[in-house]
């Protein structure tokens, strides 16, 4: 198994995607849009020599439609990119996505063939101030009208201030008008456990995250933070944007953003003797949801996680796993979790198996709380969030009695 899939795996699943389902995503397919239900992406962050962040990306895209008269896919990349790659690979001709396979999606042995590409004149637009255009490069059809895509490419994060600006360019259904049902787009970024995330936009919209820490076989631990966006009836027309500082850095609370939801998670080690019995909960805790699970998966996972997606009222947690091996036998991860802070309100709560089956589906009331002394954040607890606040406000002194 390599560091990148022991490292950066991430997977959110909503409900049953339809059949015909389109993704306004990458890569463009020109001069019409595909049906792509899934993109699966994963990023590697490293410290460099002089101090920056370097980014290693693979996006994995599966489309299960292009038409003939596709001769085009086009797909943007951030500046001064390098190591670009594309390879291409023919689906089955009877595949389809559903939540169900994705467990077992890396088992499907695909032949993959190397793509010619090159660089085309069109920029394509963000809102990011030093970015205001960035190039794109293209690769040539004709296409499998079932086919997967991989592309890989290297490169410097966006230095700002304190912030290293983290972008991947989902919002490509911006370039046209077109009908979609429902497409999922996943993102798995990795990087030194001593680095944060610490705000996450869909172009100027707050998006919620779930944050993570795993030790890959050579002992190096690092936070894994996962993102999952959904599009229906519509087609991605916004950007990921990530905030991502050092630790020792003080973070920029401002009154002008508005909270994100953030899901803080464990996963214990499998229990092959635990009963079945106990059921999943999901409780509310001042302005955070509190839920824990037993999941159920082969005794020989590449991973087990849990993500988080919120729109509006309504809240998904999804169980995520990945096959590693075949295996003959099956046990339970204890898995708990804290998530917030939610305004005050209703909400429609659903927690979902790594198989996409609803296995609790409820109403929480989140409650106004009073203010609580430490609450810096206004968050309903007391945690190291608040003291990057406290120092934010009042600085570092010496006390005259300790001099």
């Amino acid at each position: 198994m390599n560091i990148l899939r022991q490292c950066i795996r991430f997977f959110l699943l909503i409900s049953v995607i339809a059949l015909g389902a389109r993704a306004d995503a990458n890569p463009i397919p020109w001069p019409r849009p595909a049906s792509m239900p899934l993109e699966d992406m994963y990023s590697y962050l490293d410290e460099t020599d002089q101090g920056g962040l370097r980014e290693t990306f693979t996006g994995n895209y599966y489309f299960d439609y292009v038409p003939e008269d596709v001769f085009m896919m086009k797909y943007p990349v951030p500046p001064e990119s390098d190591s670009i790659s594309v390879a291409e690979g023919k689906l089955p001709e009877d595949w389809h996505f559903s939540p169900g396979i994705f467990p077992l999606l890396h088992e499907m042995q695909i032949p993959m063939n190397p793509v010619d590409w090159y660089y085309i004149r069109e920029l394509y637009p963000t809102v990011l101030p030093e970015w205001p255009g960035i190039p794109m490069i293209a690769w040539n059809g004709p296409f499998p009208e079932k086919c997967f895509f991989n592309v890989k490419y290297r490169h410097e994060l966006l230095k700002r201030g304190n912030d290293y600006i983290y972008f991947y360019a989902l919002g490509t259904g911006k370039y046209y008008e077109t009908y979609t049902k429902e497409a999922i787009a996943y993102l798995d970024i990795s990087m030194p456990k001593h680095y944060t995330m610490h705000h996450l936009f869909l172009d100027h919209t707050p998006h919620a995250f779930a944050v993570t820490c795993e030790e890959n076989d050579f002992g190096e631990k690092r936070r894994i933070v996962s993102i999952v966006a959904s599009a229906e009836f519509s087609s991605f027309r916004k950007d990921i944007i990530g905030h991502i500082n050092y630790l020792r850095v003080k973070l920029d609370i401002s009154d002008t953003v508005s909270p994100q939801v953030r899901l803080f998670y464990k996963v214990d080690k499998c229990d092959i003797t635990y009963s079945s019995v106990a059921e999943p909960t999901i409780v509310p805790s001042g302005r955070n949801m509190l839920v824990k699970d037993h999941i159920h998966f082969n005794c020989c996972p590449e991973y087990i996680r849990m993500t988080i997606l919120v729109n509006g009222n309504q809240v998904i947690f999804r169980e995520k796993a990945m096959e590693e091996a075949p295996c003959d036998c099956y046990c339970f991860f204890p898995m708990e979790g804290k998530a917030g802070p939610f305004t005050p309100g209703t909400y429609h709560v659903r927690l979902i198996n790594p198989y996409g089956k609803t296995i609790l589906e409820k109403e929480i009331e989140i409650e106004p709380q009073l203010p609580c002394e430490g609450d810096f954040d206004h968050d309903g607890d007391v945690d190291g969030s608040d003291l990057s606040v406290f120092a934010k406000d009042f600085g570092r002194t010496n006390c005259p009695a300790c001099q």
